[in-house]
């Protein structure tokens, strides 16, 4: 028998609902030792299931610029062939040779991203085996008060599920590495 829906107050009535994110991790697809997350690891709408990662990983934190990370899912296809569809985008500021040979790593190569939301909670889109792919563009402005750097921005379709939250007690068992000051 399927589930019935269930009453939902959803409207955030005397609560901030702040959009956008803070801070971003990729973690490279081919890193995992395992696929993640997978259906069983999403327990009451969050994944309580840390990343099956080698021991001791430590996950990169990019330090974006204000307003400049979007993601999103959407249910995608017609009734009876529902998927979802996960979407990533986010812009470095500035143009050096640390930010260069980080983004070069993008290069066919997927990632699963997590991010940070302004209520301090984290998502998870993408898994380990449908990674997404993130193409790049450089924009150098044409004059001081353009935008000079680089927005990377991918998407994948034929999830289960759409952008699922992290659970807090597996935020607590990661080690993230401060962000480094760009050369």
């Amino acid at each position: 028998m399927s589930q019935n829906f269930a009453s939902l107050a959803a409207d955030n009535s005397q609560g901030g609902n702040p959009a956008g994110s803070l801070k971003i991790v990729p973690i490279l697809a081919k890193n995992f030792n395992g696929n993640w997350p997978i259906e069983a690891d999403i327990t009451a709408g969050e994944i309580t299931v840390a990343p099956r990662l080698p021991a001791n990983t430590l996950l990169p934190v990019y330090e974006i610029p204000v307003n400049t990370i979007d993601i999103n899912s959407e249910t995608v296809g017609p009734a009876g062939f529902h998927s979802e569809k996960h979407m990533v985008e986010f812009m470095t500021a500035g143009f050096s040779k640390t930010i260069t040979a980080e983004l070069r790593k993008y290069t066919n190569a997927g990632a699963v991203f997590l991010f940070l939301t302004p209520d301090l909670k984290w998502g998870v889109a993408g898994t380990s085996y449908k990674p997404i792919f993130a193409s790049k563009s450089q924009k150098f402005g044409k004059k001081g008060g353009e935008q000079r750097g680089t927005t990377l921005k991918g998407e994948e379709e034929g999830y289960l599920w759409g952008i699922v939250n992290l659970a807090d007690s597996v935020v607590s068992e990661l080690d993230f590495a401060a962000a480094q000051v760009p050369a």
